[in-house]
């Protein structure tokens, strides 16, 4: 197989390959969608939910109440035993994932070979094949899994591996700094280069008894000439998957609007049923990306990991049997889909959600965090404006999000250098507007005004007076409350510091990531949407959070 050129020729190779995939996917569909989707379906009813339940068992016998990067060290000094209760669930975990990648290539392989073997031998056959993984081959397996599974996510993704992820605050921000974007940029141009210089290392690891080097040289090896040809079968993969996941949106969304508008009596059925069928949809386009991607590493793969208790008869056994648990398996979770939608619908499920506008902004109406912004906003009546303030150099209390004025104000000083006279003299501008810094006071005393209610992020620092919290509540938390103001940290000494000096104080306790859900005295948790997932969703509603 030669490297592209991008003549038209190329273009029929192109082709082709959407050809032979689409054959395999078309005659072993019911095969691929039992092993697929139902291995992803016992990963997250069955193994996902036993490994949290044994880290919040743990945590809860070690009485800790959350789990993140800023308690991380702490919790492996003070708790060595959990600490490694917790590297072994992520060795578990990290098992599994590799064992559910392992196995989608195994059958695809046997396929492409016509074998016919049965999905149980396989299962069995790679579990004991785990024990002859070497240490150092599962190291570098679990680095390659974290380096290219959040950019693979347009073709497949794994459950188990979903909290491998950039965060999307990050994202959303990135360009306004290059000492951010220009590290991310990096490291994403990196993994794409390994992905596909090493595309062929996971089933390399497979039947083999070479030492991870080995493996690492025959994947170089085996992609060297072909980087740009692999690079484009990903690319039109990802973009045909694409393109029929957003047209089938498409259809769905303009028959929506039809019943919407001319039959509503029929509308909240359609909307049901529509919902379902994306859901079958998306699982379905999950399963043939992974059958492209494997076919895509077997194509520069020139080993073997065709299963050896094989057949060479080419048949699938039991194919009939197959299809029809795949269109059982495909029917019950689109109908969950379809019975969880409906009840969502009615409002069975959740109260309504709050309009909360972010740093005090709508749609760019002013410069974040102002007293003209707030103006402008509550007009819109959001049950609640988010916003930020900052402990002061005389320990006062300032709005501004930012713990540097450099970014809105052209200033390269930290708010905790400047007195709140100083801080309120200066002028912020975005959004092609500008305006005065506000004191917290007078900012509360403009939503007061305007009757809007306030979340209010109080933002920490290392040069924070050890009194910050109760000069806040002593100065504030009688207007707090009155008001119905809400507030919310990053820092769980300032939430808990909040509920014991004022407990009537609604404090919600901001997790950048869910890794697992928190014991605390917070009343709720502000959560990035990145790996917020509705177990934790329901964990919360059950505990009233």
């Amino acid at each position: 197989m030669g490297p592209f050129l991008y003549g038209g020729g190329d273009y029929e190779k192109i082709l082709g390959m959407y050809r032979r995939y689409w054959q395999q996917f078309s005659k072993y569909w019911g095969y691929f969608i039992l092993v697929t989707i139902g291995s992803s379906f016992i990963i997250g009813q069955v193994v996902i939910p036993g490994l949290t339940w044994l880290v919040q068992k743990m945590m809860e016998l070690a009485n800790i109440p959350y789990l993140s990067y800023t308690n991380i060290v702490s919790v492996i000094i003070g708790h060595p035993v959990v600490a490694v209760g917790l590297l072994i669930i992520l060795i578990i975990t990290l098992l599994a994932a590799y064992l559910q990648f392992t196995i989608w290539m195994a059958i695809v392989a046997n396929i492409r070979a016509q074998q016919n073997v049965s999905i149980w031998q396989l299962i069995v056959e790679r579990i004991k094949d785990l024990r002859r993984v070497r240490f150092t081959t599962m190291l570098v397996t679990i680095a390659y899994l974290i380096v290219v599974v959040p950019f693979s996510k347009t073709i497949f993704q794994s459950e188990l591996l979903s909290k491998i992820t950039i965060p999307v605050f990050i994202l959303d921000d990135m360009w306004n700094s290059a000492t951010i974007w220009v590290p991310i940029v990096t490291f994403t141009l990196l993994a794409v280069f390994l992905s596909i210089r090493l595309i062929t290392f996971l089933p390399g690891t497979i039947n083999r008894h070479e030492t991870t080097f080995e493996v690492i040289v025959d994947s170089w090896r085996e992609t060297k000439g072909h980087f740009f040809k692999i690079a484009v079968k990903l690319f039109a993969s990802s973009f045909l998957l694409g393109l029929i996941g957003a047209v089938s949106r498409g259809i769905l969304y303009v028959v929506q609007t039809l019943l919407d508008q001319h039959l509503p009596a029929i509308a909240l059925g359609g909307a049901v049923i529509n919902l379902m069928l994306l859901e079958i949809i998306n699982q379905i386009l999950m399963v043939m990306g992974v059958v492209f991607i494997v076919n895509i590493a077997l194509d520069e793969f020139q080993g073997s990991i065709v299963s050896k208790s094989a057949q060479t008869n080419g048949v699938v056994r039991f194919k009939k049997l197959k299809r029809s648990l795949a269109v059982v398996l495909v029917v019950v979770i689109g109908g969950a889909a379809g019975v969880y939608n409906f009840a969502y619908f009615k409002g069975a499920l959740i109260d309504p959600p709050l309009v909360i506008a972010h740093r005090g902004v709508d749609d760019q109406n002013g410069v974040q965090n102002t007293i003209p912004a707030l103006e402008k906003t509550a007009k819109e009546k959001p049950d609640f404006v988010e916003m930020d303030i900052h402990e002061t150099k005389d320990h006062q209390f300032v709005v501004i999000h930012d713990g540097n004025l450099k970014n809105l104000a052209g200033v390269n000083k930290k708010v905790h250098d400047l007195t709140l006279a100083q801080l309120t003299q200066l002028t912020v501008s975005e959004n092609d507007q500008s305006a005065k810094i506000p004191s917290f006071n007078d900012y509360l005393a403009a939503a007061e005004k305007n009757h809007q209610k306030l979340l209010v992020e109080i933002k920490t620092s290392n040069e924070d007076s050890p009194e910050m919290v109760s000069n806040f509540l002593k100065l504030y938390q009688k207007r707090m409350l009155a008001d119905g103001n809400y507030m919310h940290s990053l820092s769980y000494p300032v939430i808990t510091k909040v509920k014991k000096q004022e407990p009537q104080l609604f404090s919600s306790f901001i997790l950048p990531y869910n890794l697992t859900f928190p014991r605390t005295q917070a009343n709720a948790y502000t959560m990035e949407e990145t790996t917020l997932t509705q177990a934790f969703m329901d964990q919360a509603h059950k505990r009233n959070k």
